[in-house]
């Protein structure tokens, strides 16, 4: 996995055995999800290796619920995901691709704040536990930041904690949308809708 990371390579020929099938699962329940519901599909099956490629379905088109967040000012969104869990990676990844975003994984929230000094992004997909640093200091480092920048870009909190109180914890801590895992590919679509209206015009 640290190979991986390293990386940031998200074909399933490099991802363990036991992980490809759950990952292949997930992928699978949405196609057939596009396909009861008459949505474009990915073309072929859903296989490992350098043909997990061509799998995706084309740009702007949402393959779970007809959503279409399409590319931000004609251009492809630039996504930041900081998961530190590979299949939750793969996952989102895929989902993210499936629309034509650009996709950067963090496996840390330290590393989610090197990348966003380094780079440009619109959008930050932010898990809550990590190693080295949770999602909520990091984002509350993102946000002293960008005090005396006055930039502020939207950060999608994305977790399997589910207690009464998580999202309100999110929000509070300088979030400006919450998840919860297992993505709910509809769910997470909305959720950019609502922190960057313009990518769906």
């Amino acid at each position: 996995e640290a190979d991986l990371f390293a990386r940031q390579e998200l074909s399933l020929g490099t991802v363990p055995f036991g992980l490809r099938s759950t990952i292949e699962d997930a992928m699978g329940s949405f196609a057939v999800e596009a396909q009861q519901k008459g949505y474009p599909q990915p073309s072929g099956s859903t296989g490992g290796g350098a043909d997990n490629q061509r799998h995706s379905p084309g740009p702007g088109t949402d393959i779970a619920s007809g959503v279409r967040p399409l590319p931000r000012n004609g251009r492809s969104l630039r996504v930041l995901l900081a998961e530190d869990h590979v299949v939750n990676q793969m996952i989102a990844t895929f989902l993210m691709r499936s629309q034509g975003y650009t996709v950067e994984v963090a496996a840390t929230g330290l590393q989610a704040l090197k990348m966003l000094d380094e780079q440009a992004f619109d959008l930050v997909l932010m898990d809550i536990q990590m190693p080295e640093m949770d999602g909520l200091e990091a984002t509350a480092k993102i946000r002293e930041r960008e005090v005396k920048t006055g930039e502020h870009i939207p950060i999608i909190a994305v977790t399997a904690r589910a207690m009464a109180g998580d999202r309100e914890r999110c929000l509070d801590g300088g979030m400006d949308d919450y998840v919860s895992k297992p993505i709910q590919p509809s769910e997470m679509w909305a959720a950019i809708k609502r922190v960057l209206p313009c990518s769906g015009e």
